[in-house]
């Protein structure tokens, strides 16, 4: 399952970090950290839109 946390119109670009690149597991690493998630919660990706200041945070939790 996976919920956006922060959304808004427009469209968003799949996979980019805050720099317009690739994030990866450091990027969502500092936004789970930023939110105080904890197991089994995690961030599975991350999208950017500078052009709609949008940021999209999708997170998802191991099953038990």
């Amino acid at each position: 399952m996976t919920c956006p946390v922060v959304s808004g119109a427009g469209r968003a670009v799949e996979g980019r970090g805050a720099a317009g690149r690739d994030g990866g597991m450091a990027e969502r690493g500092l936004f789970e950290r930023a939110l105080g998630l904890q197991r089994p919660w995690r961030v599975e990706r991350t999208e950017f839109d500078a052009a709609e200041r949008r940021l999209d945070l999708h997170l998802d939790f191991e099953a038990a």
